[in-house]
């Protein structure tokens, strides 16, 4: 993206939705960068959402989504994965494997009368996770 085109494009999403705070068009641009949108597709995208805008301000996903709509080429390392559903799922039964057993080992001591409260850790790769119910 040439610095024209982006000062030109910030303008136009300024005039837009002049609510948006400076930060906005800090990230705006790294994202763009990040994802090597081209001067046309960066006009394409803020004509696209300063049409399609459906709430008070723009995201930016709204601006990025429309970059490359059909295809994941050139998708930066540092983008977000998205799980499959198989993923998900196995992690939800390693949890749920994860709960019982340790439930098991509470109940057994607080039968032996050992009210310590032990020490009980998340398995590693479930620090974040949270359980679907």
């Amino acid at each position: 993206m040439t610095a024209q085109t982006t000062i030109a494009n910030v303008a136009k999403i300024k005039l837009s939705f002049p609510t948006l705070k400076e930060g906005f068009f800090d990230i705006l641009i790294a994202r763009m960068k990040a994802y090597k949108a081209s001067d046309v597709e960066f006009k394409r995208a803020v004509d696209h959402v300063i049409d399609t805008c459906k709430f008070p301000t723009p995201q930016i996903a709204d601006f990025i989504s429309f970059i490359r709509p059909n295809g994941k080429e050139d998708i930066p390392q540092d983008a977000p994965k998205t799980p499959t559903h198989d993923e998900i799922a196995q992690k939800d039964k390693e949890y749920e494997e994860w709960r019982v057993e340790n439930d098991r080992r509470l109940r057994e001591l607080f039968k032996m009368g050992e009210y310590a409260e032990p020490e009980i850790k998340m398995p590693e790769g479930f620090e974040d996770f949270e359980p679907s119910r």
